[in-house]
Order: C-alpha cells, then structure tokens, then sequence
C-alpha cells in the first residue's frame, strides 16, 4: 500500500504530465481523507496555485490562514500561492513567518531563503540562508548550497562563488560543491583554462573514486550495426538545452541509431511531451535512486550513452563513473571537460576547439563538421519589432549576469566610446530588484563605465517576457571571456545582430564559433580593441541595419546552424567512429 508521500507524489506527476482532472481528483481525495493534515491541504493549495487554479488557492489560504495562522505548513502554502502572484510584499511576510515559526528548522529556512532570494530580495535571503549553515552546524550542505542558490539567481558571481567557498572548507569531498567550483571558474576573467581545468578534473576525479566501473559488457562488437544510443539529462523540459536537442533527435536515421532518453532530477512539463512523442524511448527517471538507473541503462544495453549536462548543475556524473555503456560520451551542457576518465570522448567543432590550440580535457576530441550546433526554438518567437532609425543607437545585452566581468565592461565602454550618443541596455527579470540594480551599476561604475549611459530595464521571468526584451535593443553585445549560446540565437532570431571577440578556450569561442557557421564572420572580432571598430562600422548606417533586423531571423534559419539533419549526421557519425574504436580495442 503506497503512503501518504507516494500519494501526494502521484497526484504532482499527473499534474505535472498534464493530466490535471486526475492529478486534482487525487487531491481532493486525500483532503477527504486527512481532513486534520495541514501538509496534505499545504500541497493542494501549492498544486492549486501552480497549475492554474490560483484564485482557488487563494480562497482556501484565506481559511487556513485565519484558522491556523501559527502554523508552518499553511505559511509554505501562502509563499507558493505569493509567488505564483509574484507578491513580493507577501513572500516576505510569509518568509519572515517561516522564520520566526521554524527557527531551528532546515526546511522552512531553506524556503525562506530560496524564494526570497529568487525574487531579489538578497540580503534578507542571504541572512536565513546563514541562520540555516548554522542550524545544520556542518552535518549537511543544504545551507551553504542555499546561499549559492540566491546569488546565482541574482547573478552576484562573487557572493555565489565565496559560498561554495565557504561550502568546501566544511565539506571538501562533497560532489555538487566540485563541480560547482569548476562550472563557476569558466565566468571568471582572471582564471586561465589550465586552472578551469585543474578544477574540473579535480571534480571528475572525485566521484571517480567512489564508483568502481563495469569493465565487461554483454553488447554485439559488430561495428558496423544499429547502434543503441541513450542521453541522459535533466533538461528535456523547457530549458535552453531543449533548443539544440528537440530538431536533432528527431532527424536521428532510426536505420544508424536506437534513442533512448533518460530524464532525471528536473520534473517533466510540457516540452518534456514534446521528447516523449519522439521516435524511440523516453524513461523518466525522475525520483530514481542511482542503482535503478544503472540497473536500466544496463537493461536497456545502450552501446554509447552520451551525457548531456557535463559539471552544470543537474546532471548524474555518478552514474557515467559506474559506466553502464562501454563508450561515454559528453556534448552540448558544459563549455568543458567532465574531469573523468571514464567518459572517452567530448563533442566540439573545429572552431570551438581548433585543432592546433591546446586540448585540456580528460576526454578525447570529436569533431562536428560545420558546427557542433542546431538551433530549433522551443516554441512560438514573437514577430520582430521595427526600431527607430533616428533615436540613440541602443547596444544590449540580455544574457546571464555572471558573465559580465570586469574585463566584459571595459570592452563594451570602448563600444559605446566608438558610438557617440550611444546606450548599454541590460534586461533581466532581476532588476525588480531595487538591491540587484545598485548592484549592476556600482559593478560597471567600478570598472570604468559610465552609467548614465546604462538603462536596467525589467523582464518577466517567462519566456515572453524575456524575448520582448530585444525590442528594446539594436546590436546585442556579447559576454566575455564566457560566451553566450543561446541568447545569441535567440538575439539572431528576433532579428538584432550579435557582436562577439573570439577567445582563445572554447568558453570564449562558442558564439564565435554560430556566427562564422552561419556566414557572419565579420561580426567576431579577433581582440577587444578590434570591437568598437566593428560596432561603429554595422551601426554607421541606421537604414540598412533596419533592414537587416527583418531578414536577419530568416537568414539565421536558413544557415547551417540551424540544419538539424546535418548535426543528427554528424553525431551519427561521432557514435560510430567512438564505436569502432572500442570494437577494436
């Protein structure tokens, strides 16, 4: 007989796979059921206001709250239901009441800290998440990977990166806090690949360690057969990754390859649909222990299993260190290596990685001819919006605020010293943030840059909302020495030209590498100094870079990049040379 939290577990994945009636229905029961849980009413009334029933929610909260106005469950309720409302005077009432009701309590600081810090409120967040680090008093890392949490989502590199910091003095060996020093080190512009490196293989190594790997496998040597081929990722939902992967898995030759797709952590929603009606298999391993996981990729007899997360936050390097799969691949998640040795080979194109240019990584090299990129946009793109050819002209930058270093503003002040009358605009839904903008502008003012020249304009958090950001903008900036990826598509797309200086690691050659692939090699510039140049030459003039914004999605989707088929080939391609040479071995 299942318990109670299978119960209510059943009922979220059938809301979260669409079937809302049933997920519902299965509420519903369990409140008639245990009219005195306050835990089970707390997750209808979260389900409530997640899945469209926010005036519901809303209804019932009234009650619980006057009812039980001292209890912590019915104050989760009302800071799921605040932040569906986006009510940030709510959310903070509500948190600071978790605080005070459940002070020695992990989960409700953790809660508090989480929300308050997702919708900017960083300081008060960050001093719950510190309450927090003391109450677990180093017998765990939830507090110290909460306050990572809030600075990321703030994009405050410095605190993020002090709080795994801080996190590796009391847990050294913990895994997450690894790979979360390697990931971070690629934002920063006074660390070189080799120290990158040093950092990724020290978190490979480490989960290494703990797992001894099969070393015999029961699959057909033929190396010339249909091969069986399985990803495993925590982004086959809506998520940036969903955009270089739906188009390709489905040009995959269902003559050259079997697909299986493994989806674990992140729980599926409606683009997570979109992968399951693809040909081939779709597992959702959400919720599973590893040993199942290995049990099912054993089962399933994959010959290559290609890792699609690689040290980014999601993924399951625990399993590829039991290798399930006698040939590990990793490719598009990480601007990295994984660090361990047990995955063969890492998937690059001879721009991102040349061949000549040193190759710091634990993997072997595997090329994609013509880019290592397909674009397909996950969803509807807004029509591109026509901007004034006589108004300032208006640079952006629409990307992850990690990735504006020190060395990124300088670059982008010669920029706009090249453009006279010129503006920076920077959109993100963190500036709701009164603290978040301060921030942004002491950052830039620090390095230089003249902030009345910097406009901080708002964003939703959906993807609309970001999108419509580019209406704002003429020429998108790109970051350094981080590259972007998907904004740079998604900036192309909605019609705006993307500037870019070419770096000397993968991390800093990615959009480099979209923009030569798609026939625009003279908007990447060799060096910064080189960037103002380039800007005030495609900005000079104003007509012809209108006109340019109503061709430009057209010629995107025309352009090799976004050839899903030529990718699907090559990645068939990949798989069966990294066969062959284990057939051979």
């Amino acid at each position: 007989m299942a318990s109670l939290e299978q119960e209510i577990g059943q009922a979220l994945a059938w809301l979260e796979s669409g079937e809302s009636e049933r997920g519902f229905s299965a509420l519903d029961s369990l409140v008639d059921r245990y009219p005195q849980n306050l835990e089970v009413a707390k997750e209808r009334v979260a389900a409530w206001a997640a899945f469209g029933r926010l005036e519901d929610a809303e209804k019932e909260l009234a009650h619980l709250l006057k009812r039980y106005p001292e209890d912590i469950a019915v104050h989760k309720a009302a800071v799921h239901v605040a932040s569906q409302a986006e009510d940030v005077d709510r959310i903070i009432r509500h948190c600071n009441q978790l605080v005070r009701l459940g002070p020695d309590r992990p989960d409700s600081l953790e809660m508090a800290a989480r929300v308050l810090g997702k919708f900017g409120q960083v300081e008060l967040a960050a001093s719950v998440a510190d309450q927090l680090i003391a109450v677990v008093a180093g017998q765990h890392p939830v507090g110290h990977m909460t306050k990572f949490v809030l600075y990321e989502a703030n994009g405050r590199l410095e605190e993020a990166i002090r709080a795994i910091e801080d996190g590796l003095k009391d847990f050294p060996h913990y895994p997450a806090f690894l790979r979360i020093h390697a990931m971070v080190a690629n934002y920063r512009d006074d660390l070189d690949q080799s120290e990158i490196f040093a950092r990724e293989r020290a978190s490979g190594e480490a989960v290494d360690a703990e797992y001894r790997p099969l070393d015999q496998w029961p699959n057909n040597r033929n190396p010339s057969r249909k091969l069986r081929v399985g990803y495993v990722s925590s982004d086959f939902r809506m998520h940036a990754v969903a955009n270089f992967l739906l188009g390709v898995l489905a040009d995959h030759d269902p003559d050259q390859v079997e697909v299986t797709l493994y989806q674990v952590w992140n729980t599926p929603d409606e683009v997570t649909r979109q992968f399951e009606a693809l040909d081939g298999k779709f597992r959702n391993c959400v919720g599973w222990g590893l040993e199942q996981l290995f049990a099912q990729v054993k089962a399933d007899k994959i010959d290559v299993l290609v890792d699609l997360n690689g040290q980014s936050s999601g993924g399951v390097p625990e399993l590829f260190a039991l290798r399930p799969a006698p040939v590990q691949l990793t490719y598009l998640g990480y601007a990295g290596s994984t660090g361990s040795s047990r995955v063969q080979g890492r998937i690059v194109d001879a721009i991102t990685d040349p061949e000549h240019s040193p190759w710091l990584a634990t993997e072997s090299r595997f090329v994609l001819e013509g880019g290592m990129l397909a674009y397909t946009p996950v969803g509807a793109l807004p029509d591109v919006v026509s901007r004034s050819t006589e108004s300032p002209v208006r640079f952006g930058y629409l990307g992850n605020l990690f990735k504006i270093s020190p060395s990124c503003i300088r670059a982008w002040k010669g920029v706009l010293d090249a453009v006279p009358g010129s503006l920076l605009v920077l959109a993100k839904p963190q500036f709701e943030s009164v603290e978040n903008r301060a921030r942004v502008r002491t950052h830039f003012a620090d390095a230089g840059f003249d902030t009345d020249r910097l406009e901080l304009i708002t964003t939703g958090f959906a993807r609309e909302g970001f999108l419509a950001g580019y209406a704002e903008i003429d020429v998108s900036l790109d970051s350094m020495p981080y590259s972007g990826t998907t904004t740079v598509f998604e900036s192309l797309a909605m019609g705006v030209p993307v500037l870019t200086v070419m770096g000397d690691s993968h991390r800093s050659r990615v959009a480099g590498s979209i923009l030569t692939h798609m026939g625009r090699p003279e908007w990447v510039a060799s060096t910064p100094q080189e960037l103002p140049g380039i800007s005030a030459t495609l900005t000079a003039d104003r007509t012809a870079l209108s006109n340019l914004r109503q061709t430009l999605r057209e010629e995107l989707f025309d352009s090799p990049v976004c050839d899903c088929e030529r990718v699907a080939n090559g990645l068939e391609a990949v798989f069966r040379e990294a066969w062959q040479a284990w057939c051979a071995s």
